[in-house]
Parts: structure tokens; C-alpha cells; sequence
């Protein structure tokens, strides 16, 4: 894979699916933004942290070789309401109408905390959200998903020759005795705060989304968290069982919760048999962790981190598949 052809390439109807895991500059710890290409249409999985224009800068490099004189059309996707994971998008990428229109929105459910949680939680982002396409992207067709508890499905639709597959979060964890729960197991300890807490509630929120193309599986995970070893029902376990004859094995995963320090996902990472891991953070200990503890395992996986260098894929229509950092 040649990178300085990348974008040029992009603009070809060609069949390959081109993927870019946007980095961040150094001084932010971790953030999500994925942009994917094929055929010249533009999947966009969430978008990235407050202060950024990274992945902004990404779609207006697309831009020049797909629609130099007009819009580039996007569809977008959001994993969560989470400062690291769409403010960038809110305030850099929807409100520039002139550049980027976006076709169709999906958006995952928002819990219901209540004080003192509120403040910390997602509700002001989903409204800044609703509020940002109102007036900017007026256009756009907004698909709002429901928790599973609550009715919501799996959705499917067709990206330029591909499937995405939504898999909504299995429930809204903000009820008290889930809060109390989520205490009670040490996941933040006895004394967690109104803020730990909240984020927690907020990441078990998070649409997981597959892209299947060529015969290859990209499963991306938001944050669904996984604190714990000894309990076995924190949302990543629960999305796993939940979902898991959706991705029975992939070829890149993105790792729950960025790979940071503290979280435990790694045994339920790797009975989805990835042969990619992609982390997130600069603060990653994933991968060193699944060297000491899974030694087997980690020689038959290649991790990489779009953290500091943008992590480039490409899927041609044969199911060649290639990755670079």
C-alpha cells in the first residue's frame, strides 16, 4: 500500500474499500475517529476529540480527489456521546455545509442520569448534536436506535457494496440499582465519584458496528466497558453474548475503551480471533498486557495504534488485505 497514493486512490470507483484510523496530536491522551471509502462514498465512525481537526483535515484531503468543486456526501456513524469521540465532528466537520453533506445520521440511545451524574453525562451532547444537524445539515436523515432491553435491533444497510451491521448497547445502565451495581462490584472502587461513575453509565452505551467486505469483518467496539475480570455481566460481556453470532471471528478489531490501563477485556477480545487490534490511546498497556498473560495468542495478532500516526487499511474486491502504520 502506497500512503501517498492513498488519497488520490480514494477517488477511484474501484472496488477497494480504504479505511484511515485518524490520529491525534500528542497532547491527547486517546481519540476515535475512523473514515472509510469505497466506491466514493464516505463512512465516517464518530470523528474525534474537542480541539482537533484531524479527522477534518482527513475528509478535506478526500475531498480534493472525490468532489473537488462540490460536497463531500458522508454518512455518518456514532459509537457514543463522548467528548473524545464527536466533538470534533460537532464543531468542525457538520457545521462546514459548504464542504461536507451528510446523507444519513445514526445515532445510539442516550441514557437518563440523574443528579449528580446528569452533569457529566450525555444528554448535553445529544442535544448539541440534534441541535448542530438542525441547523447545519438540515438534509440529513437521522436514524435513532433504541437499547436492546428497550425494543432496539440489529440494523443493517448497504455502504457502496459493503454491510454495515448496528449492534445497539444492550441496556441503559443509569438505573440506580445498575449505578449501585457497578459500585458495589469495585469496578471504580467504594468511592467513585459522581464523574467515574457517569462515565461508565455513558460508555456501556456504545454502539458496536461491523463492516463486512470481500469476505473480511471489521468490528469496532466504542467504549463498552470491561473493569473487571471476576464479573462476568459488565456491558463488553454482555455485548458479546448478546451479539456474538455476528462476529464469530474478525479481521480488525478495535479494542474496547481505547486499550487503556485498568480494563480488562483482554480474554474476551481474543476469543473473537482477530488478526488486527487496533488501540486507540497513547497510555495503551493492551498490548503488553496480552504479551505477558496471553504469550500464544499475542504471536498470532499484529496490533497497531492510530494514537500518534494515522493506521491505514485497504480491503480489495478479491479479499486482499492490507494494513500500515
Amino acid at each position: 500500500m502506497e500512503i501517498n497514493d492513498f488519497y488520490s486512490h480514494a477517488g477511484r470507483c474501484d472496488g477497494v474499500l480504504r479505511g484511515i484510523m485518524v490520529s491525534h496530536p500528542e497532547d491527547i491522551g486517546k481519540s476515535d475517529g475512523f473514515i472509510f471509502v469505497l466506491n466514493c462514498h464516505v463512512l465516517l465512525l464518530d470523528g474525534g476529540m474537542k480541539g482537533c481537526t484531524t479527522t477534518k483535515d482527513r475528509l478535506l484531503k478526500l475531498r480534493e480527489s472525490i468532489a473537488p468543486n462540490g460536497q463531500l456526501r458522508i454518512t455518518w456513524v456514532v459509537s457514543h456521546y463522548h467528548v473524545d469521540h464527536i466533538v470534533e465532528t460537532i464543531e468542525c466537520i457538520l457545521p462546514d455545509s459548504e464542504k461536507f453533506e451528510f446523507d444519513d445520521i445514526y445515532l445510539p440511545p442516550w441514557t437518563k442520569l440523574e443528579a449528580p451524574y446528569a452533569e457529566y453525562g450525555d444528554v448535553k451532547y445529544h442535544d448539541r448534536l440534534l441541535n448542530t444537524i438542525s441547523e447545519y445539515q438540515p438534509k440529513a436523515t437521522l436514524h435513532q436506535l433504541k437499547f436492546a432491553a428497550e425494543g432496539g435491533f440489529r440494523e443493517f444497510f448497504e455502504y457502496a457494496g459493503a454491510k454495515v451491521t448496528l449492534m445497539p448497547p444492550d441496556m441503559d445502565w443509569s438505573a440506580e440499582h445498575e449505578i449501585n451495581d457497578i459500585i458495589r462490584k469495585g469496578c471504580y472502587g467504594d468511592d467513585a465519584s459522581p464523574k467515574q461513575v457517569a462515565t461508565y453509565v455513558v460508555n456501556s452505551a456504545s454502539l458496536w458496528v461491523k463492516i463486512s467486505y470481500a469476505g473480511k469483518r471489521l468490528l469496532f467496539t466504542g467504549d463498552s466497558m470491561k473493569r473487571t475480570s471476576f464479573h462476568k455481566d459488565e456491558s463488553f460481556d454482555r455485548m458479546l453474548e448478546l451479539w456474538r453470532h455476528y462476529f464469530d471471528h474478525v479481521d480488525f478489531l478495535k479494542w474496547p475503551h481505547h486499550g487503556v490501563l485498568r480494563d480488562d477485556a483482554a480474554a474476551g477480545v481474543l476469543s473473537i480471533r482477530p488478526k488486527y487490534i487496533l488501540l486507540t490511546t497513547q497510555a495503551e498497556t493492551a498490548s503488553a498486557y496480552t504479551e505477558a498473560n496471553f504469550p500464544e495468542e499475542y504471536k498470532k495478532i499484529k496490533f497497531v495504534n492510530c494514537a500518534l500516526s494515522d493506521v491505514y487499511l485497504k480491503v480489495s474486491p478479491d479479499g486482499e488485505f492490507e494494513v500500515q502504520s
